[in-house]
């Protein structure tokens, strides 16, 4: 409520804007009671609460949080369903309920044969009710849509005033008795037709993102009796524009209630109503056409963020249609966002490969693909309907579920080793000498006997090095050093991370390194009495590769090139500081996940900065 003046309480018309806020206060509180009530009595009866029962609470716990996995369909709004938008505007959906009732009426037969066969005759029970529910659905949504057209009906005949008004109304109310029941014959049946099914699949019920349908395909049609021909509802390509324009804004509006999974996961997230557009039929035919044009260009004049377009581009799309895609990517909108065609085309024909009913998808089904959402491509259209973005399936994030399964929180192990070298000064400008530090045997880590090869061993990797220390002038020297680091002795870090042993076993999964060469120069200068400047420069080996990647997302030691910056200064005869700058420069291993079969990439740079003290007793 807002905040008042306290005279203007005092005064008559105060008063009476006092009291007139209160009511509207009151009112407000009315039906936000009246709302919690309805949600009470629903509540019990939602497909949230006829599922949870089945999960275990600690699983469901896990599920909301969207850490490991996804949560389940019923909990999310992330089920990105796709409802067969052509069987609705070609047949309409009183042809799926007699087509309903004909499937009923042939299993009661076939149930009705003698003799019985209960292996056979039981599974139509099952199919029996998924069609009589259908048929209860479908006489809903027509119910619904009526309502409608009686209301409109109603309000035109009886209070509306303004005659193209009235004749709106009437048109609305001729519209919304026939469609979604019966086939959509011109462009504005499509759209209400749509509007329908968007609304009962998309918001009604409950939100799920996704707006996969081939837009332009799917209305070109109903344009062309509209537009073209202007054999029924006959319009101008700019009308069409403007029924464009008009979805748009009632799809970035519609005000979806959210499940408990989106609100806690993506709070003031977009809704991802994604439409495609473009493309080639069969044969690399260009799919293009007015439609095409329309749904961009009343995307570019309306500029709402909802819903998104995809476009797939070939090389056989017409210019007309391209320069529209440009002028909306140039517009700043965000979209199109451009697919390859004829990848998409073929990744559906690799998918339909799999199928586990032998029906896959066609040449024709291939390219009549749409993004389910983002990024993935599935097949729409009358058939083969990609029912989830996932193809049927959920998601689990494996980076997640490795950090809680391998990480077991802090740890420590000690240990030793030994160290031997000898130096040989050669003269008095050059030097030479080798050291070898043999392997350090460390007790293991016991939090990570399931992780680390040899139940947690984790010793350090002996090493040789051999260097020459040149002094070409006064204050200043050269050192060249070469070191050898034997990983091969260290089966944690040696062994291979695609290993099938168990972890934590003696041949379990390692970071598959090999031994590694380093090169190092260092320069020196002693510039003034009390300051020493060094600077160096170390590149190693590669010592894994690609196969290796999995494991080595743990530590992702990746760099292979140093450069080196330092000083040292004496302040007094005691007291000195010492300051050093490491940069490793970035460097990337891409391989095949053992895990998960996806490429993957992991990268690593890094920045050191070091300050000491020094005293002198």
């Amino acid at each position: 409520m807002a905040r008042h003046d306290p005279m203007l309480a005092a005064t008559d018309d105060g008063r009476s804007a006092l009291e007139a806020e209160n009511r509207l206060l009151r009112a407000e509180i009315r039906v936000a009671r009246e709302a919690a009530e309805i949600t009470a009595y629903w509540k019990p009866h939602s497909l949230l609460s006829k599922c949870q029962p089945y999960f275990d609470p600690a699983d469901l716990n896990r599920m909301f949080q969207c850490s490991s996995m996804e949560p389940p369909t019923f909990a999310t709004g992330y089920n990105s369903m796709v409802p067969p938008y052509e069987t609705v505007l070609e047949d309409g959906l009183l042809a799926r309920i007699r087509l309903a009732e004909s499937h009923i009426k042939k299993a009661k037969r076939e149930m009705a044969k003698w003799p019985w066969d209960g292996t056979k005759g039981l599974d139509w029970i099952e199919k029996i009710d998924t069609w009589e529910a259908m048929i209860i659905a479908c006489k809903a949504v027509i119910s619904w849509a009526r309502r409608h057209a009686r209301l409109c009906k109603v309000v035109a005949e009886r209070f509306e005033t303004d005659p193209k008004r009235k004749a709106e109304l009437l048109e609305i109310a001729d519209i919304c008795q026939r469609v979604p029941a019966e086939p959509c014959k011109g462009l504005k049946d499509a759209f209400q037709a749509k509007w329908f099914t968007y609304l009962i699949c998309h918001a009604i019920e409950r939100y799920a993102s996704g707006y996969a349908q081939k837009e332009d395909t799917l209305l070109w049609p109903y344009y062309k009796a509209s537009v073209v021909d202007k054999s029924f509802q006959p319009m101008t390509h700019q009308d069409a524009v403007e029924w464009v324009e008009m979805e748009r804004l009632k799809v970035s509006e519609h005000g979806a209630g959210k499940s408990r999974g989106y609100r806690e996961i993506f709070p003031g997230s977009n809704d991802l109503f994604i439409l495609t557009i473009g493309g080639t039929y069969a044969g690399g035919v260009d799919a293009c056409n007015d439609m095409t044009d329309a749904i961009l260009e009343g995307a570019k004049r309306i500029r709402t963020t909802e819903p998104s377009i995809v476009f797939r581009y070939s090389k056989n799309n017409r210019e007309k249609t391209l320069r529209w895609v440009f002028e909306c990517i140039r517009d700043g909108l965000g979209f199109p966002s451009i697919k390859n065609d004829e990848i998409g085309t073929q990744q559906m024909l690799e998918y339909g490969k799999y199928s586990l009913t032998g029906t896959g998808a066609t040449e024709v089904e291939a390219h009549h693909w749409a993004n389910v959402l983002c990024m993935s491509p599935g097949l729409a259209g009358r058939r083969k309907t990609q029912k989830t973005r996932s193809e049927g399936g959920g998601s689990i994030f494996p980076a997640k579920i490795l950090e809680i399964s391998l990480n077991n929180g802090y740890d420590w192990s000690y240990g030793g080793g030994f160290k031997v070298g000898a130096v040989w000064d050669a003269t008095s400008w050059l030097s030479l000498g080798v050291s070898y530090q043999s392997r350090m045997w460390m007790t293991a880590f016991d939090k990570y006997q399931g992780l680390f090869a040899e139940e947690g061993s984790f010793d350090i990797a002996p090493y040789l090095s051999s260097g020459i220390a040149i002094k070409p002038a006064k204050d200043w020297a050269v050192l060249l050093e070469h070191q050898r680091i034997f990983y091969s002795d260290i089966s944690a870090i040696s062994n291979s991370g695609a290993s099938t042993s168990a972890l934590g076993s003696d041949g379990g999964a390692g970071f598959g390194w090999d031994d590694m060469d380093v090169f190092k120069l260092g320069v020196q200068w002693h510039a003034m009495p009390d300051l020493i400047l060094r600077s160096g420069f170390s590149w190693a080996t590669d010592f894994t590769d690609g196969s290796q990647v999995l494991f080595n997302t743990l530590a992702p030691a990746t760099t292979t090139t140093h450069v080196t910056f330092g000083f040292a200064y004496h302040i007094d005869d005691r007291w000195s500081i010492q300051g050093a700058y490491t940069h490793a420069f970035s460097n990337e291993l891409t391989g095949v996940s053992s895990l998960t079969g996806q490429t993957e990439t992991i990268r690593m740079d890094q920045d050191e900065v070091a300050i000491g003290f020094g005293y002198r007793f």
